[in-house]
């Protein structure tokens, strides 16, 4: 029976008086623990291998150790800081924003692996195989929570059945690799033409307005 490969590495944010959480699936491979027992045993080295000795895929200095802190992930610096004119540099920079406004930050899936494509992982939500999930009630059962936010459809569909009771939001992907798929958007479609929008990027920034920034305020 295979076992997970990967490990979450990033404990549930919750600031004093948290009243927003936002949720999201799973990091991408480079910010992962892995389970090195279970990739020998499993005889994925080869592909966890071809993972790192893509120069791309590697540790670079703008990564960020939290959630969201891929250098190729928009939401800190390219969302959230244009948004509301901050600047996010680092871990402390996004802690800082989320103790103010009063947001929590955590993540479904606790432990997976990814299905192999032609002896790569897959990195898409899609590809992920769930083992344990942490407890979404349990965190927020002490809280007073107003709105919770996911960053994918994927994720609202996974948790909306044992949160009926609290306002679900589904915020546009942070994801670099979701830009192409935004581009097949209608509402993006009728920006664009209406010249509200010149990207994908712009279209995120406008949505995070109209679905986060006016929740919280």
């Amino acid at each position: 029976m295979p076992f997970p490969t990967e490990k979450h590495p990033f404990q549930t944010y919750l600031p004093n008086d948290c009243r927003f959480l936002i949720i999201g699936s799973f990091p991408p491979v480079k910010l992962t623990i892995k389970n090195i027992e279970n990739i020998k045993n499993q005889n994925l080295s080869s592909c966890y291998n071809n993972y790192d000795n893509n120069k791309r895929n590697k540790l670079r200095s703008g990564d960020i150790l939290f959630y969201y802190g891929s250098q190729d992930n928009l939401l800190w610096r390219k969302i959230i800081s244009p948004l509301f004119e901050i600047s996010i540099n680092s871990k402390d920079d996004i802690i800082q924003f989320l103790r103010q406004n009063k947001i929590g930050i955590t993540d479904f899936i606790e432990t997976a692996s990814r299905k192999i494509t032609k002896n790569k992982l897959g990195s898409s939500d899609a590809d992920l195989i769930i083992y344990s999930q942490r407890d979404i009630n349990k965190i927020i059962q002490k809280l007073d929570i107003k709105t919770i936010f996911t960053t994918s459809e994927f994720v609202t569909n996974k948790i909306k059945n044992g949160l009926k009771k609290i306002d679900i939001v589904t915020l546009p992907s942070p994801s670099k690799s979701a830009s192409r798929r935004l581009g097949r958007d209608e509402n993006y479609k009728q920006l664009k033409r209406q010249k509200e929008v010149s990207n994908t990027i712009e279209f995120r920034i406008l949505k995070y307005k109209e679905l986060f920034k006016n929740r919280i305020y």
